[in-house]
């Protein structure tokens, strides 16, 4: 036993706080009687094992060294760790062809901790280390500046996947939307029964369960805040499947306590009481299974679109991707789910999602003209890029004869239901290396966003309003006012095309005014 083994043991009696107080060659001495050194001498011998594993589990945090073992084999480790509370003390070395070195073992040797809740442990390394020295690198080899992109953008995905499965774990199993007091439910069925017949008791629990309405009304069923939040402009698609993630995490976890024994057990009780509270308590309960199966479903949904809204967010999509790639993949996949769209389509959830997309594509846009004017962080090249091009400006330059062809292009991809390759995509950026050429493909864009809201609309039989202004929408909204009304409280009509595109189509004004003033004054620039 050397100064490897006590530096070993010293990290362990810290990790576990075991004694803290006792001096480390004592506890070393201590840890060797109770555990042995066979594991840890083959770790540092030469061609012993590459790691070693130190840990203990208890239904308790505290620990005695009783409860620490010491192996080589991971595969101990996950039966022994089943316990409520556990930890793990990691060493691992690289080159096992020589013993550890007794002078510079703290290089050789490299030590962790692994704590009960590994998602948590996996998110934090992530987020606080991974993530930020990923976005500092400079050095990036022979990856381009697009491919440093979908790096950072995959590693920005896959971290907020592992954050949201670690949320899930560590709240959404033991939140609690209703309070319970923790003498309310009775022990046992007997005993339930024996409640009905005490009115103080009957009268404590439909107070408990009118408490149970409020909250469930106000908090859980109600959506109408978030609907608000939803049309805002710089909400995308992908925030309204959070919404949706969150919204079933939220209601499985409230029906999952309404399946614990007390909840059962005060309900159970008003049952045999008759009380009056159960005909509102059943109505809620209804509420509550619509809910539950409305979230899932549509989280469902989005799940399928998913991929293709991810890649609005990518750093390095073009209008030219989205027009040939991006959307017609999202209306083919919304056509094959044609009862489910239909459905949406009617309750005003396809018309949010659609505005979502289009508040999207204006912050792509935004990105994509962005590209090409600012170089560095703060370096505008706006005037150096706009001069030259409003010298050679041409009113002619500006006819929407190629417009047409890619628009053709796109009307046979959505009719037809498939793709037809990438042929296409450097036709329409083909005028990239311009901001006039990156402006008219954005207009372009959102042009051909009213043919696929139209073609959506015929493919799943709601055509027959298609292309509607909003004073048309209104008048035909007054014809049929229930269903009207409904869609009005929870999304955007489908056939509403100002109301979907209100952002998108504000942003392209100013595109367009943008041109026109770019050809107006073309004449003075060739003086400047």
């Amino acid at each position: 036993m050397d100064e490897r083994f006590w530096w070993i043991v010293s990290r362990v009696q810290h990790s576990f706080n075991v004694r803290p107080t006792e001096e480390a060659h004592i506890f070393a001495e201590n840890l060797k009687k109770q555990i042995g050194v066979a594991p840890i001498e083959s770790f540092l011998s030469k061609d012993g094992s590459r790691r070693l594993f130190i840990y203990f589990s208890s239904p308790k945090k505290s620990v005695s060294l009783e409860d620490i073992t010491v192996t080589n084999d991971p595969s101990e480790i996950s039966e022994a760790t089943s316990g409520n509370f556990f930890k793990i003390v990691y060493f691992l070395r690289l080159n096992n062809s020589t013993d550890v070195s007794r002078n510079a073992y703290e290089a050789e040797l490299y030590c962790g901790e692994i704590n009960s809740s590994i998602l948590e442990n996996l998110n934090d390394f992530l987020n606080d280390i991974v993530l930020p020295c990923t976005k500092a690198r400079q050095n990036w080899g022979l990856c381009t500046t697009e491919q440093k992109g979908q790096i950072l953008s995959s590693l920005e995905k896959f971290t907020a996947a592992i954050s949201d499965a670690s949320s899930n774990s560590s709240k959404t199993t033991h939140q609690k939307i209703l309070e319970v007091p923790p003498d309310a439910a009775a022990a046992d069925f007997k005993a339930t029964r024996l409640a009905a017949h005490d009115s103080e008791l009957v009268q404590r629990f439909e107070d408990i369960v009118t408490g149970w309405i409020g909250t469930i009304e106000s908090t859980v069923l109600s959506g109408t805040s978030s609907d608000a939040h939803s049309r805002d402009a710089i909400v995308g698609p992908l925030a309204e499947l959070d919404k949706w993630r969150r919204r079933n995490r939220i209601l499985t976890a409230l029906t999952e306590q309404l399946k614990s024994k007390k909840c059962k057990n005060i309900i159970g009780a008003l049952i045999a009481a008759k009380s009056k509270v159960l005909k509102k308590w059943k109505a809620v309960d209804i509420a509550i299974t619509d809910a539950v199966n409305d979230a899932r479903d549509k989280l469902k949904y989005l799940d399928s679109l998913k991929k293709y809204l991810e890649d609005l967010y990518s750093p390095s999509v073009t209008p030219g991707f989205i027009i040939n790639q991006t959307i017609p993949s999202a209306l083919i996949t919304m056509k094959q789910m044609d009862s489910a769209s239909r459905y949406y389509s009617r309750s005003g959830f396809m018309g949010q999602l659609f505005n979502q997309v289009a508040n999207q594509l204006v912050l792509c846009f935004k990105d994509y003209l962005r590209a090409l004017l600012v170089n560095g962080v703060d370096d505008d090249q706006l005037w150096a890029v706009t001069l030259p091009e409003a010298r050679a400006a041409r009113p002619e330059d500006f006819t929407d004869g190629p417009d047409r062809q890619i628009r053709a292009h796109f009307e046979q991809k959505l009719s037809q239901g498939r793709l037809h390759g990438k042929a296409d995509i450097k036709e329409f950026d083909a005028n990239a290396a311009t901001l006039t050429g990156r402006i008219r493909a954005c207009l372009l864009v959102q042009r051909l966003m009213r043919v696929a809201l139209r073609h959506f609309r015929d493919s799943i039989g709601l055509g027959i309003h298609g292309g509607a202004s909003a004073s048309q929408a209104s008048s035909q909204r007054a014809a049929s006012a229930g269903a009207a009304a409904a869609a009005a409280t929870s999304g955007i009509p489908i056939n509403d095309d100002d109301a979907i595109l209100k952002h998108l189509d504000a942003f392209s004004t100013r595109l367009r005014q943008f041109l026109d003033v770019q050809v107006s004054y073309g004449p003075v620039a060739c003086c400047v």
